[in-house]
């Protein structure tokens, strides 16, 4: 496809700022549903955000309540604990006793 000689001559200050217009139009025609876009994304996402935070507290609440059951849970296991190694020393001293008796009584153990 042949192309058009350009014109040596320089172009005058209308046929610049025409050209300009003309390519800013263009663009800003573009734009403008980007801008529509966002927009609708501006008032959307500050809806999505609300529930976003009200999602995240209440994971922030539930994970308050599940590390105090954690830290109940935790107590109660060493209170537990404790009290199982109170009966281990108590039956170990009863049996000791026994074996005592026992032994005193001559009686053969099993």
């Amino acid at each position: 496809m042949p192309q058009e000689p350009k014109s040596l001559l320089p172009k005058t200050r209308f046929n610049i700022l025409s050209s300009l217009w003309k390519s800013i139009d263009e663009k800003t025609d573009r734009l403008l549903p980007l801008l529509e876009l966002l927009k609708l994304m501006k008032t959307e996402s500050s809806e999505l955000g609300k529930q976003l935070l009200e999602a995240l507290s209440l994971l922030n609440e539930e994970l308050r309540l599940n590390r105090e059951l954690r830290h109940k849970q935790v107590d109660a296991l060493k209170a537990s604990l404790d009290q199982q190694k109170n009966l281990m020393e108590r039956l170990d001293a009863i049996d000791a006793k026994q074996d005592k008796l026992l032994k005193t009584m001559n009686i053969p153990m099993d």
